[in-house]
């Protein structure tokens, strides 16, 4: 489980070292602050090309990091569900991701 958003956020730029570039350094607390659906909004239009160009550690490290926040329940299942899960297969990344997901995470691929 990740405490706040930003740790998830930190896991996916150690990942993919380049998704640095794509988020918002600095959330204005008062307007836009940054929560599980921002981060997984942020990374999912770019999940095929992360995805698409690394190897099978970095997958299965990928799949844990879907698994701990599918595992979580709440807000943190809520967001990697609907703000990537439900459309891997639309983003093209469903076959890359799906050898390394849990069953649980595994019904929400659509």
């Amino acid at each position: 489980m990740f405490k706040e958003p930003k740790e998830l956020q930190e896991a996916l730029i150690e990942l993919f070292p380049s998704f640095i570039e794509e988020v918002e350094e600095e959330y204005d607390e008062l307007y836009y602050s940054l929560t599980y659906h921002c981060v997984w909004m942020d990374f999912s239009p770019l999940a095929k090309n992360y995805l698409s160009n690394v190897g099978k550690k970095e997958l299965k490290n990928f799949g844990l990091i879907v698994n701990k926040s599918v595992e979580s329940g709440g807000v943190q299942e809520n967001a990697v569900s609907t703000c990537f899960l439900e459309h891997a297969s639309q983003i093209g990344v469903s076959h890359l991701i799906k050898p390394h997901l849990s069953r649980v995470s595994r019904l929400v691929l659509s």
